[in-house]
């Protein structure tokens, strides 16, 4: 029965008790009872109620639960505060659901869901996922198609500006360093050429290349030292243009994989004229 100022019994119809079980039509609403944490410890006594919530504002070394019976179930809402990082313990006579022990989300005002049932002698927990307020990571210099890389920061990665990925091309603005062997293919199907034709006086402009070796100086990339062998850009670009770009930096680069064509027709011009030098002996 309940009361009020003017009536102070009155049955409620949609609120009954058998002597073993409470009835309720319509909402049943559990309030969140707001654990306070005490020079590393908290308690939880049920009768304040069994759903909670505690704010780890420093570190839980020592969890005690009271008044819980075999059949009692719970439900903690555990808190990070906003630094974040603060660890706790579960009571003693644990398990978790599952196997494993229990380490509190990390990030700052995040949140985890902790569900408790008592068997009389052991809390088994079921941890629920965890769910992070504000933002965890910020991305620095954020466009599309960027590709994201470690800054050294828990809370912090860089967009790269000069390496890229639209879903079909990787593109990368400078040097690219690999310890290991690198395959690859060049689309080269006839099918997707047009206006083809061969190289002419390939045996000439061959001629025009020298092969070097020589030591990279102090203007070179940091990827390019010491002793090394390769070919002039400012010689190529006469007879081989495609073979040979301006980078935005103003230097020239070369791509030697063009340089192959050129040798194929030069070897074969070659071979024209020792044949013709046979025959005419």
């Amino acid at each position: 029965m309940t009361g009020n100022n003017s009536t102070p019994f009155q049955g409620e119809p949609n609120l009954t008790f058998d002597n073993t079980r409470l009835f309720v039509t319509g909402k049943v609403r559990v309030y969140q009872n707001p654990l306070s944490i005490s020079s590393g410890s908290l308690s939880w006594p049920l009768r304040s109620g069994a759903n909670a919530t505690v704010t780890l504002n420093q570190n839980v070394t020592t969890f005690t639960l009271s008044e819980f019976e075999a059949g009692d179930t719970g439900v903690l809402i555990v808190k990070q505060d906003a630094t974040g990082g603060r660890t706790m313990v579960l009571p003693s006579s644990s398990q978790v659901v599952g196997g494993g022990s229990y380490t509190p989300t990390s990030a700052a005002n995040s949140q985890d869901v902790l569900g408790v049932y008592y068997d009389g002698t052991t809390y088994f927990w079921t941890i629920g996922l965890a769910s992070v307020t504000g933002n965890l990571l910020t991305i620095n210099n954020n466009a599309d198609h960027r590709i994201l890389t470690a800054t050294g920061s828990a809370t912090s990665i860089d967009g790269e500006t000069g390496l890229t990925y639209n879903s079909s091309t990787l593109a990368v603005t400078g040097a690219i360093t690999a310890t290991g062997d690198i395959t690859a293919y060049s689309s080269s199907d006839e099918r997707l050429k047009d206006n083809i034709s061969v190289i002419q006086d390939a045996l000439e402009k061959v001629s025009s290349i020298r092969g070097v070796e020589f030591d990279w100086n102090d203007k070179a990339h940091e990827v390019n030292r010491g002793h090394d062998l390769g070919v002039i850009a400012q010689e190529l670009i006469k007879v081989l243009p495609d073979a040979v770009k301006e980078r935005e930096d103003g230097y020239y680069g070369v791509r030697y994989d063009r340089i192959i064509p050129l040798l194929i027709e030069a070897i074969k011009d070659l071979r024209k004229e020792i044949e013709e030098l046979k025959r005419e002996k």
